[in-house]
C-alpha cells in the first residue's frame, strides 16, 4: 500500500526554522555559558566578522542572557572559538567543532591566502615571497608562544620583518602574516582590546588558547561530517 506523500508548506517550514534556530521562545537557551555555547551549535556557527553579531544572535535566543555571559564562553571557559570558516568569514563555533571546520573549509582556504600573499610579496620587492613567509611565519609564531599572547603591533615590535610594507594594499604585512597563521590553525583570535565590540584583538598559539592543537582530519571525512553536524546541533532539544 503506497502511503501520501506529506508536504511541508512555506507556514510549515519557517515555523520548523523558527524552533531549529532557537528564535521562539519555547527554543530559547539559558543565560550561561552553556547556553551561550548551545546556541552556537544550534545555527553550526555564528558569523563574526563584526564582533557585535555574535553577542546579538546569542542574546536574541537567550532567555534574559547578557553580554558577560558571551564573553565568559568566549574567552574565560573558551567553549566557543573564534576562526576563520566559509568564504574566509570569521565565525564563533564550538570548540568541538573546530578541527572539523578547519578541515572541511580553512584548510583551503589558507592554500588561497597564501598564494595570495605570496604574490603581492613578490609584487612589493620580496625576492622569494614563499620562503620569506614560511621564516617570518615562523619567527612570528615563535615570538607569540614566548609572549603566550600579544597584540600585532607588539609581534611587529618583537619581528620587525613584519612591517614590510605590502603595496597592493598599501599597509604593513603583519595583518596578512597573522590571517595566514590563523588560516593555517596555529593561532586563534582572544579577547579583544576594548569592548565588546572590538575589532582589534589579542593573538595567542592555538595550543595556548585551546591546551591543545587542532585535530587533524581527512578533508573528505571533515566535509561529510559538517552538514552532517549542521543537522544535528540545528535541532534543540525538545
Amino acid at each position: 500500500m503506497a502511503h501520501a506523500v506529506r508536504r511541508i508548506g512555506v507556514t510549515e517550514r519557517r515555523a520548523r526554522l523558527a524552533v531549529r534556530h532557537r528564535l521562539c521562545p519555547t527554543a530559547w537557551a539559558d543565560a550561561s555559558v552553556t547556553g551561550a555555547t548551545a546556541v552556537a551549535a544550534s545555527l553550526v556557527a555564528l558569523h563574526a566578522t563584526d564582533p557585535a553579531t555574535v553577542f546579538l544572535a546569542v542574546l536574541a535566543r537567550t532567555r534574559d542572557g547578557h553580554v558577560g555571559t558571551v564573553e565568559h564562553a568566549l574567552y574565560d571557559d573558551r567553549m566557543l572559538v573564534r576562526m576563520l570558516g566559509m568564504r574566509r568569514t570569521v565565525w564563533v563555533l564550538d570548540r568541538e567543532l573546530a578541527p572539523v571546520v578547519q578541515a572541511a573549509c580553512t584548510r583551503a582556504v589558507a592554500v588561497a591566502q597564501r598564494k595570495r600573499l605570496v604574490q603581492h610579496l613578490e609584487e612589493s620587492g620580496v625576492d622569494d615571497g614563499a620562503a620569506w613567509l614560511v621564516d617570518v611565519a615562523d619567527s612570528t609564531h615563535r615570538a607569540l608562544a614566548a609572549r603566550g599572547e600579544a597584540a600585532a603591533t607588539e609581534l611587529a615590535a618583537d619581528e620587525p620583518r613584519l612591517r614590510t610594507r605590502i603595496e597592493a594594499t598599501g599597509q604593513n604585512a603583519t595583518a596578512r602574516v597573522l590571517l595566514q597563521l590563523a588560516a593555517d590553525g596555529h593561532i586563534v583570535r582572544g579577547r579583544p582590546r576594548g569592548s565588546w565590540t572590538s575589532t582589534q584583538y589579542r593573538w595567542s598559539p592555538t595550543s595556548t588558547w585551546l591546551g591543545t592543537s587542532l585535530a587533524e582530519l581527512a578533508v573528505e571525512a571533515a566535509q561529510v561530517a559538517l552538514p552532517a553536524a549542521g543537522w544535528r546541533r540545528s535541532t534543540p532539544p525538545r
